[in-house]
């Protein structure tokens, strides 16, 4: 398996182009058309989470939301959950403000190539 290292830019365009492609239809209504990040957790605590080497600390209104729940808990990340992302900047910190968990069935579209 070759893994392809990109910037933090990068990642953020392939995700909005590679988001166009999960079915809407699966989705909830309370799932946004789009998110500023899509990845896989790689750690997370209380303070922050990294997601595709990208580490964002833990917003003070911090939110998450599941296929299952509007409303969910930070207790439902973890390592290896596939989540798509909202930031926010306060004093030139990146912290993630809402979490979207994706179910299992819903992957086939985070394959980058390369990365098979």
């Amino acid at each position: 398996m070759k893994l392809i290292k990109l910037n933090k830019y990068a990642v953020i365009f392939l995700t909005m182009i590679l988001w166009s492609t999960l079915p809407q239809a699966d989705m909830p209504a309370w799932y946004p058309d789009g998110f500023e990040i899509i990845g896989q957790v790689d750690s997370i605590n209380t303070r922050r989470i990294v997601i595709g080497d990208i580490p964002l600390f833990i917003s003070p209104t911090f939110k998450v939301s599941s296929i299952q729940k509007k409303k969910d808990y930070l207790s439902s990340v973890k390592k290896g959950s596939y989540v798509g992302v909202n930031t926010l900047k306060i004093k030139n910190k990146e912290y993630a403000d809402h979490i979207w968990l994706f179910p299992s069935d819903q992957l086939e579209f985070m394959t980058l190539p390369g990365n098979e």
